[in-house]
């Protein structure tokens, strides 16, 4: 006789309470099939990492990198179902799988720039570890963006690393980027565990979970929300190791450690956690379960101790959040009542055409897979008896990504995808729950499936969320303006202009260029309206505009003239719209003689040209009273 648990029926899982005559199969012939299974997933795994470390290593050409990418991450995938879907896999198993294979998807971010840091985000948090090194705190001058060293929280745990291991900081924030996105995918398996949906299931749901759209690119950047989302899952985890209906006090005060740790970490990883756990309690009130109380504290946590570090901890955060939502708010309303022209999907795309239709399936089977998910949970447990925190993830999960997707279309999307990353807890629960009930009454079928659902999904997630600098390292910079050139020749110039001239001069020049000389060049960028000087006509209009905002050095990078731009602009949004309204096509370049200009300047005088990098300086008589001829180092 048969008898199933209501979540153990949901998740495929069956108890057997009548003892079971053994089958004729040994134990040991058992183990031993078990351990040649293992064997030859390990060698499967290796021969998969090494396709992807050759496909990187000798800059294989179209389609054939595609082809050799895949073929390497299939085996590694191919590995890991090997190890932990079978009935017979162990946790440790699956832990060890899933760990691996994070680890072996954090291989190509590795090998895209292996020297070199090239991505905006990582960049600032380098410069904030640099500082914070030198200076023994987070007090970190602006150079452009204002919020390094406002959520310290990843500088804190890479100097705890470098201080306990003797690691330098080149290695230490890769180390500390590889062992997050190992991590990632084994707390989501510890979430699946916690909610009782058993082996198989919440293998399948950590497979899931790593086709979020910001786990092979996003999360293996050293960024801020890549320990956040770390903190989110971590949580997750303790919440749910009794199911959900009792949180034993050592766990709450772990979680208030981690709690106080995401405050200071990520702000918009410590409010979507404040969002998530609040529908937790709130399900937990409804449902009068017991747990809701001590919840109810844990909650009250989340949400005080972000607003504490943001009005005591922080100068700048602020003005930058509430701008920047600000911004967001009302390209949301342009889209919606405004009648903006929805943005095109795959615009200037250059991925093969197989995986752009993978792409645009990954939607539409996430939908059907979270509503087939509530059906079943739902439908064979009802809302009532389901786990309570199962059923917070349904809201805070499904229903809220399902809300969010429509916003892909529109100026907003970053929105949608970075919200993505903890949807997708809930998301994989429930699409785990589906992908494992489809074809249950065909074993065949259902294997099949079980392969075939998540490594499209995978396929997806990896696409959507590629690198930003294009997934491959090529000789030269395809596109300017973006990650892929900042090369070693724009460092090296960034680099000379501080030993020469020191920290902190006011620069301008297109966004990547900035970036570089801010981080790597420790000068202030913060120059508005950028666009406007290299889109001035005449040279006679310099003049005006390095006096007026004190702009000490203007940097220009040729290949703004030869390429286009990564992010359909080299300076700003408002430079599309200006070139339009002069009949320039930005999709064909920069117009040279608008960079020529600088040279026929009498306000500029050209100090400094490696070929593709050159470097004005604003002569003293032009210079804004008050502002250094930039002979020495100056204070922020």
């Amino acid at each position: 006789m048969i008898v199933e648990e209501p979540l153990n029926r949901i998740s495929g899982n069956r108890i057997l309470l009548k003892k079971v005559e053994p089958k004729e199969t040994t134990l040991t012939n058992v183990d031993d099939r078990r351990a040649l299974v293992v064997a030859g997933s390990v060698l499967l795994f290796m021969i998969g990492v090494g396709i992807i470390a050759w496909d990187y290593a000798f800059l294989l050409l179209r389609p054939a990198n595609y082809a050799w990418f895949w073929a390497g991450v299939a085996l590694c995938f191919l590995a890991v179902l090997g190890v932990g879907i079978g009935e017979s896999a162990r946790m440790w198993e699956q832990v060890t799988s899933l760990a691996a294979f994070g680890a072996a998807l954090y291989i190509p971010y590795f090998l895209r720039s292996p020297t070199r840091l090239i991505f905006a985000d990582e960049l600032y948090h380098y410069q904030t570890m640099r500082l914070l090194l030198e200076q023994g705190n987070t007090d970190i001058p602006l150079t452009k963006y204002p919020i390094p060293g406002e959520f310290p929280g990843l500088e804190f745990a890479t100097t705890g690393l470098m201080s306990t291991t003797g690691l330098s900081l080149d290695v230490a924030m890769r180390v500390i980027t590889l062992c997050f996105h190992m991590l990632l995918p084994v707390l989501a398996y510890m979430v699946a565990r916690g909610l009782n949906l058993g082996p198989r299931t919440s293998m399948v749901a950590a497979l899931v979970y790593m086709a979020n759209t910001s786990y092979f690119f996003f999360h293996s950047a050293f960024s801020y929300e890549s320990l956040g989302i770390v903190f989110v899952l971590s949580i997750w985890a303790l919440l749910v190791r009794h199911g959900g209906e009792q949180i034993e006090k050592r766990d709450v005060a772990t979680i208030l450690l981690l709690l106080a740790g995401i405050a200071v970490t990520h702000h918009i990883s410590s409010y979507l956690l404040a969002a998530s756990l609040t529908v937790a309690w709130f399900s937990m009130r409804v449902l009068k379960r017991p747990g809701y109380k001590t919840m109810a504290w844990i909650t009250l946590a989340s949400i005080v101790l972000p607003v504490v570090w943001l009005l005591f901890g922080t100068e700048r955060a602020t003005y930058y959040l509430s701008t920047s939502i600000t911004l967001r708010m009302q390209s949301i309303y342009r889209a919606i009542f405004e009648q903006r022209t929805p943005r095109r999907l795959f615009s200037e795309s250059s991925l093969p055409d197989l995986e752009r239709l993978i792409d645009f399936a990954y939607a539409p089977m996430l939908v059907l897979l979270c509503l087939a998910g509530l059906f079943i949970v739902f439908r064979r447990i009802g809302w009532r008896k389901s786990p309570v925190l199962l059923l917070a993830l349904a809201i805070f999960g499904p229903l809220a990504w399902l809300a969010s997707t429509p916003a892909v279309l529109t100026p907003a999307g970053e929105l949608a995808y970075r919200s993505w990353p903890f949807l997708f807890l809930g998301v994989a629960m429930y699409g785990a729950i589906a992908i494992t009930n489809m074809g249950k009454k065909w074993p065949n079928i259902q294997r099949v499936i079980v392969v075939v659902v998540p490594a499209l999904l995978l396929i997806g997630g990896i696409s959507l969320g590629d690198n930003q600098g294009g997934r491959f390292r090529t000789l030269e910079p395809t596109r300017a303006a973006g990650p892929e050139s900042l090369t070693g020749d724009l460092v090296s110039a960034a680099q000379w202009l501080e030993r020469t001239a020191g920290r902190w001069h006011l620069m301008t020049s297109d966004s990547n260029t900035e970036v570089a000389f801010a981080t790597s060049g420790f000068q202030r960028a913060n120059v508005w309206a950028n666009w406007d000087l290299f889109l001035a006509p005449n040279p006679e209009q310099v003049a005006p505009f390095v006096r007026s905002t004190g702009t000490e050095y203007v940097v220009v990078d040729r290949r703004i003239t030869r390429l286009q731009p990564r992010y359909q602009a080299y300076f700003g949004s408002p430079e599309v719209f200006a070139l339009q309204q002069q009949g320039y096509d930005p999709s064909k370049g920069f117009p040279v003689a608008l960079v020529d200009k600088f040279d026929r300047a009498r306000s500029l005088n050209r100090i400094y040209d490696n070929g593709n990098i050159w470097i004005y300086k604003t002569r003293t008589a032009y210079l804004k009273p008050g502002v250094s001829a930039g002979g020495g180092a100056n204070s922020p």
